[in-house]
């Protein structure tokens, strides 16, 4: 089995893209831990500083998944199922995790975390975190 050029570059992209996700992982499971609820500015300050993080990233991953696709649908035919399979497993492996992560994440978004007096704030924060790609907080 010898991967070409283009599934070579692709393994790469799909490796760096491992390190973003598990490295945005890592800050969730940390951010639970440090601040399991929001109660004062400073709390709120943590928690923004988090968001603004995972955005970042989430933006770094749409950057490195297209590059990916890209070089899945250039790759041609000239490649073995074994050498496919080396190439699209990862993607299945990181898809799975990502569900796994979504519980985590439903837990930090979770508005009964936060004082009443900063519920306004947390929940314009929360709807930007979820429509759009970059923070405008």
């Amino acid at each position: 089995m010898s991967f070409s050029k283009i599934q070579l570059i692709e393994i790469g992209l799909i490796g760096v893209l491992y390190l973003v996700l598990g490295f945005g992982m890592l800050r969730q499971c940390a951010h639970a831990r440090r601040v399991p609820c929001i109660f004062d500015g400073e709390t709120m300050g943590a928690f923004r500083r988090f968001v603004r993080m995972q955005m970042y990233l989430s933006a770094a991953g749409y950057g490195l998944l297209i590059p990916i696709l890209i070089a899945t649908f250039v790759e041609g035919e000239g490649f073995s199922t074994l050498e496919g399979f080396a190439c699209w497993a990862p993607l299945g492996i990181m898809f799975f995790i990502g569900r796994l992560t979504r519980t985590l994440e439903a837990h930090i978004q979770d508005p009964l975390r936060c004082a009443s007096m900063l519920r306004p704030e947390f929940e314009a924060i929360i709807l930007v975190w979820r429509k759009k790609l970059l923070p405008t907080f």
